[in-house]
């Protein structure tokens, strides 16, 4: 069993990996997703070392994949209800404001075949360590200047161990992602420190402001090409097969196509009849870290410089 995995067909079709890759989805998807199909999930646990021999057999002839299409789940968001003449409706205004529609805030989680959602999980494990070691390491301390340069994504980070100031993923462990409150509550205290410093190091008169923003709707704005761009340079040293494998594998459609056109009209979302981090696969929430990583180089270039 090799320590250290790479991304190659060679490794990704090895059933120890693919074994590892079945136990960390199905723990994840059965403590983090509420409307899982935790049926399926049981029978394919009773029949594991065929579910596996099924994949490896898929995986001898690559070229010949094709994902299955995404079931729509809509959930809603948070929204304050109220119980009107017996009947439990929306509000429409709280304290004279007027909220969105409740259209306007409902997600479209995906639930993803499992077949797609191991293999995806695998790939994960194959490119963790290149991943990992390049978004720098979540427990350096964040006092240091220096270090908040090299660290800029505390979500959903893997389960890593610390060597010589490299990270290496326990992928043979149970656990995926590290555990995420202990890293927000770092990711809340970085401006907290970066404030301190200023005003320890310049005048009392001078004000700072924190400016706090989002990326709306990542998930449904990363299309498949974005993150085949990212993941190229990562993958394709090691196995070009491996490379146009996962093109293949992380692009999704869906099986409602009038209810997907109808989400990406209603909040003007091109091209989201193809995704690739549908929300609902176990491996979206790294792949997302690396879909905007370019995004977060331009942050680091421009750390300590005015923003006009």
């Amino acid at each position: 069993m090799k320590q250290t995995l790479v991304a190659a067909l060679e490794d990704l079709r090895a059933e120890h990996v693919l074994v590892q890759a079945w136990k960390k989805t199905a723990a994840y998807l059965r403590q983090h997703s509420w409307y899982a199909d935790t049926l399926e999930l049981d029978y394919q646990s009773l029949r594991l070392p065929d579910f596996i021999r099924e994949l490896q057999e898929r995986l001898q002839n690559p070229e010949a994949w094709v994902a299955t299409p995404l079931d729509i789940v809509p959930a809603p968001k948070s929204h304050p209800w109220q119980l009107k003449d017996g009947v439990w409706k929306p509000l429409e205004r709280v304290n004279g404001k007027k909220l969105p529609p409740l259209a306007n805030k409902i997600r479209p989680l995906a639930h993803v075949e499992i077949h797609d959602q191991v293999l995806a999980t695998a790939m994960l494990l194959c490119l963790a360590d290149q991943v990992e070691r390049r978004m720098g390491n979540p427990l350096l301390s964040i006092e240091s200047a220096e270090n908040r340069k090299r660290v800029l994504a505390y979500g959903h980070r893997l389960f890593c161990d610390s060597t010589g100031g490299d990270l290496r993923h326990r992928w043979g462990s149970s656990k995926l992602y590290r555990r995420y409150f202990h890293d927000y509550q770092t990711f809340l205290r970085r401006p907290e420190v970066v404030k301190d410093e200023l005003l320890k190091s310049n005048s009392k008169d001078r004000e700072v402001a924190i400016v706090q923003s989002d990326l709306s709707k990542l998930y449904d704005r990363v299309r498949p090409a974005l993150l085949h761009q990212q993941v190229g340079p990562l993958a394709v040293a090691d196995d070009p097969k491996f490379f146009a494998l996962f093109q293949k594998v992380f692009a999704w459609g869906w099986k409602d196509q009038k209810r997907a056109l109808d989400y990406s009209e209603r909040h003007e979302i091109q091209g989201f009849e193809s995704v690739a981090l549908p929300q609902g696969l176990v491996a979206s929430g790294f792949f997302a870290n690396v879909a905007i990583q370019y995004f977060g180089n331009a942050l680091r270039d421009h750390f300590d410089q005015p923003i006009d």
